[in-house]
């Protein structure tokens, strides 16, 4: 099994960011997210609260198919850690 850490998804949601397919209220998400993950004191609660925010972000039908896959994939990996 690969070993990911905290600052591989942090690189996944910069990644998201960067993407101009990306609406703009998404990534406004995105960086909330993200930040949260960079400043957690203790991850276990702030991957519970990101794994959440994803879900309701990933039931938007105006979502592209790649950003959703995307939010699935960060999805599984931070589930490791909850």
């Amino acid at each position: 099994m690969i070993k990911v850490d905290i600052q591989d998804v942090v690189e996944m949601f910069q990644e998201l960011e960067d993407d101009p397919t990306v609406s703009k209220g998404v990534k406004i998400k995105i960086v909330a997210m993200r930040e949260e993950l960079e400043n957690a004191r203790n991850i276990g609660l702030t991957v519970n609260k990101i794994l959440s925010d994803l879900e309701d972000i990933s039931s938007d039908v105006n979502l592209s198919p790649y950003v959703r896959t995307q939010f699935w994939h960060i999805t599984s990996v931070l589930e490791n850690f909850s």
